[in-house]
């Protein structure tokens, strides 16, 4: 009902201003009346221009439209904001009471102007804007627009101390409900040295971040979208490499792999970075970490080759409660390489073993609080060892699993398979080698790195995408100068696909071991991390920072150096 009254008024506002103009010339003075049918008027002269509660001219036969009674305007004005701009004067801003009358402006004679009023209201605002040419002795031209009538709201754009180009601007006025469209940067919004990744509604990156091209619904206020720039920075090193990373709902990120010092702590292969400062998760693990889980209770995994953790037994899986560790049941008979948590808070487990909580679970198994059970006759290799390296959950809760195995379930699947809670099957004909990575997107898309060169038969290097039937390729994929594979994937919050590995070019541009998919084309995150290093894992936290670790050395300019972790993050620029 309410739409469709917005609509009708915006059609009437519109004919009524383009028709109901009424010029007239007395010898060397001009004016024009603005007949509004309403008997009230606003005029233009030479010398001035006087706005007869011009807003409220508006707001009468809005309410007349609506209601079937002229006169009275809708009730709760709070202010009127008049912006005047022209030649020789820049722009000016003036804010009014909402009960003024009459606004007096000077205008000198031969000059042109531009007014724009806006009444501001709790519901929403209403535009107008009048344009006066005025030259004496000529007759005078004046137009009136629309920009919008009844409820309406804007989406202003601010480049966030950006130090070249300019940011985009939307004429368009949203009415509750409607759908926006974020525009682009036209490519020359720039700070020296630094990435634009999209815009978001607070200017410290914390608030909803979109990306150009993406929609969203307008609400019942008008809407400010600051650039969001984003570079690497350091925040303490690790002693050796970190295999595995994760992000709770706090933000407090969780760091494994085979370090004993942290941030110059000593923390025993696992720590929390609370953005602050290092902390130990008690007396950490006996030997190296390799995966880390959080579930939605808050509760961290962490699977290794560890066969402690806190001082107690804990046979390569244990879990941190916030204060305490405890084992899982009897643990894993080998190393654990991956987890993943379904939105049953469900674990799963792969790796190496043959054994879960005592049982026969060939390289992966679920934990559903309180045992261990199999999934069928999970992975295994004929002819060899088999392993699960990657695990992933989609919106549906399917499990996939990669890893190096040329069989899931009995079924042929090459290194990589799904699990639908009953049934293994393959995907497509698999992948020519090991799957190191899996993650997953909200559209139900599932992307794969590696070590291989072909995917579903089709050639794809070190990275591809599953949209539920078939394989396709990203662009020209990885390259380096010799070996080069993808160990870590990461999606995030926008859609936009991180990758992390041993590679020196992603589609054919030069990337020094981690570079982003945008759903069209590769882009390199800066060149702060050293092109002989790896990238081992990857996550993102609930504000689009990415966390990237592994076997590296980061210098960032102006601040400072790290080896093995680093952040690649909102750079704050307005607090």
């Amino acid at each position: 009902m309410k739409n469709s009254t917005i609509i009708r008024l915006s059609v009437f506002v519109l004919i009524i201003f383009s028709t109901a103009l009424n010029c007239s010339r007395a010898g060397n003075s001009s004016i024009v009346h603005i007949n509004t049918g309403s008997n009230k008027q606003a005029s233009c002269t030479p010398g001035n221009l006087i706005f007869d509660r011009f807003l409220a001219l508006f707001e009468s036969m809005a309410e007349a439209q609506t209601t079937g009674e002229g006169g009275e305007p809708p009730t709760g004005i709070t202010s009127y904001d008049l912006k005047v701009s022209g030649p020789g004067m820049g722009t000016m801003n003036e804010v009014y009471p909402g009960d003024t009358e009459t606004i007096t402006l000077e205008v000198p004679a031969g000059s042109t102007r531009l007014f724009e009023l806006t009444a501001k209201r709790a519901e929403g605002n209403y535009r107008g804007s009048a344009k006066c040419d005025l030259r004496a002795g000529e007759e005078v031209t004046v137009s009136i627009t629309m920009k919008s009538v009844g409820l309406g709201y804007t989406v202003t754009y601010y480049g966030n101390n950006n130090t070249g180009g300019e940011v985009p601007i939307d004429a368009n006025a949203y009415n509750n409900g409607d759908t926006v469209t974020v525009l682009g940067y036209s490519g020359n919004l720039v700070i020296p040295g630094i990435t634009f990744i999209g815009w978001d509604t607070q200017a410290d990156g914390k608030g909803t971040t979109y990306i150009p091209g993406q929609t969203f619904t307008m609400g019942s206020a008008d809407v400010s979208l600051y650039a969001k720039w984003f570079t690497w920075s350091v925040f303490g090193s690790a002693n050796n490499t970190v295999k595995a990373l994760a992000v709770d709902g706090s933000c407090n990120l969780y760091v494994g792999g085979y370090f004993t010092i942290a941030g110059g702590s000593t923390l025993n292969y696992i720590a929390k970075w609370d953005g602050t400062s290092w902390s130990a998760l008690g007396t950490g693990m006996g030997a190296a970490v390799y995966a880390l889980e959080v579930d939605g209770s808050g509760n961290l995994y962490a699977g290794g080759s560890f066969t402690t953790a806190g001082g107690a037994t804990a046979n390569r899986i244990a879990k941190w409660d916030g204060s305490s560790w405890s084992a899982l049941g009897t643990g894993m008979g080998a190393a654990v390489y991956a987890l993943a948590v379904d939105g049953s808070d469900n674990l799963y487990a792969g790796g190496s073993f043959t054994t879960a909580g005592g049982s026969t679970a060939s390289c992966i198994a679920k934990w559903d609080g309180s045992s261990w059970s199999a999934l069928g006759s999970g992975i295994s290799n004929a002819s060899g060892p088999a392993n699960v390296f990657a695990l992933a959950v989609d919106g549906s809760g399917n499990l996939y699993a990669g890893g190096s195995f040329p069989t899931a379930g009995g079924t042929t699947a090459n290194h990589i398979a799904k699990w639908n809670g009953s049934t293994w099957s393959a995907l497509g004909s698999g992948m020519d080698d090991e799957v190191y990575a899996l993650a997953a997107d909200s559209s139900g898309n599932l992307y794969a790195g590696g070590y291989f060169i072909s995917a579903g038969g089709t050639a794809a290097s070190c990275i591809a995408k599953w949209d539920g039937s078939s394989w396709s390729a990203l662009g020209s994929g990885m390259y380096g100068t010799n070996d080069y594979w993808v160990n870590a994937l990461a999606v995030d919050g926008s859609g936009n696909l991180y990758a992390g590995g041993s590679f020196t070019t992603a589609g054919g541009t030069a990337a020094n071991g981690i570079a982003k998919w945008d759903g069209s084309s590769w882009t390199a995150l800066g060149s702060d991390l050293n092109s002989e290093g790896e990238v081992c894992a990857l996550t993102v936290d609930g504000y689009g920072n990415l966390f990237a670790g592994g076997a590296f050395s980061v210098t960032v300019g102006g601040g400072g150096n790290a080896s093995n972790i680093a952040e690649f993050g909102t750079r704050v620029t307005s607090y």
